[in-house]
C-alpha cells in the first residue's frame, strides 16, 4: 500500500504537475513549433518550481504546525468528552470507540504512509530540481529540519 501511495504521488504530484504546468505555460511556442517542443518543455520546466517551493511551505505549515498544535488529540479529547461513558474513572481515562481523552498520551507517527511518501516526494524534487532551481533546495532543507 506503501508503494501505491508513493508512485501515485510521483506521478500524479510531480511527472503531472511539472509536465502539464509546462505545457500550459508554453502551449502558444509548441503551436507554433511543434518540432521543438523538447527544447521547449526543457526549458520551461525549471519555471515549474515556484509550485513546488508553495507545496513544500504548504507541508511545513500544516503536517508541523497541527502537530504542535495539537488540534487532533484536542479535538478527540472533545468529542471523548462530549460522547464517551464519564461515570467512573477508568471510563474517563480510557479509549471510547477510538477516541482519546488528553490524559493518553498521544505520539504523531513518524513512519505512518503518508508522512514517509510525502517525504521521498520531497527529497525528489530536491534531487531533481536542485541543479536547475536551487532556491528549492532550502525549502526542502527547511522541510527536512523542521520535520526532525
Amino acid at each position: 500500500m506503501f508503494m501505491k501511495l508513493v508512485y501515485f504521488q510521483l506521478v500524479q504530484r510531480f511527472f503531472v504537475a511539472t509536465v502539464s504546468g509546462s505545457i500550459m505555460t508554453e502551449l502558444q511556442n509548441i503551436i507554433n513549433e511543434p518540432a521543438s517542443i523538447i527544447n521547449i518543455l526543457g526549458e520551461s520546466i525549471p519555471g515549474q518550481s515556484s509550485f513546488f517551493m508553495s507545496t513544500i511551505t504548504i507541508q511545513i505549515g500544516l503536517t508541523f504546525t497541527l502537530e504542535l498544535v495539537r488540534m487532533v488529540p484536542l479535538a478527540q479529547s472533545l468529542a471523548h468528552r462530549l460522547l464517551a461513558p464519564q461515570l467512573t474513572e477508568r471510563e474517563r481515562n480510557s479509549v471510547w470507540f477510538g477516541i482519546r481523552p488528553l490524559t493518553q498520551q498521544y505520539q504523531f507517527n513518524y513512519y505512518q504512509p503518508a508522512f514517509l511518501a510525502n517525504s521521498i516526494l520531497i527529497f525528489v524534487l530536491i534531487v531533481v530540481y536542485a541543479p536547475v532551481a536551487p532556491l528549492l533546495t532550502f525549502f526542502g532543507l527547511a522541510y527536512f529540519l523542521i520535520g526532525e
